[in-house]
């Protein structure tokens, strides 16, 4: 993007378009084929489309942001490649079942789990009523 930058302000370095606008500010005409061919010219579509979508006028906010993105873009295509891959739902179902063999041979059913856990839900809840 900053070479694409620096190769559109070297070609219209010399222009001196100038347009005053109704609203009685000086507006450059250059300043606005400049942001009209950056824009044209961005070649990664997403990129485009979040200028395009932005509020941004002035060409060097537009820059700033698409220089922004594509850091962002950057930086996120590299960190995915360094973290590992999501589980799938077959490993998760894998663990499950495992964990769920494990407690069966430690002789606790899911349902004594439960049961368990209701009981000592029920206790304590008793508990703290009867501080009241």
């Amino acid at each position: 993007i900053t070479e694409f930058v620096t190769d559109l302000r070297r070609d219209i370095a010399n222009c001196e378009f100038n347009v005053t606008c109704t609203c009685t500010a000086n507006v450059s005409a250059a300043d606005i084929f400049l942001r009209a061919q950056f824009i044209r010219g961005i070649k990664d579509s997403w990129i485009k489309e979040q200028i395009l979508q932005s509020e941004l006028v002035d060409f060097k906010d537009i820059v700033a942001k698409a220089i922004a993105l594509e850091a962002s873009k950057i930086d996120s295509i590299q960190l995915s490649k360094t973290l590992p891959h999501t589980t799938s739902t077959e490993e998760i179902h894998r663990i499950s079942k495992q964990e769920h063999k494990s407690r069966r041979r430690n002789g606790i059913s899911e349902h004594q789990n439960r049961v368990r856990h209701n009981s000592n839900f029920q206790r304590n809840r008793s508990k703290s009523r009867s501080q009241i």
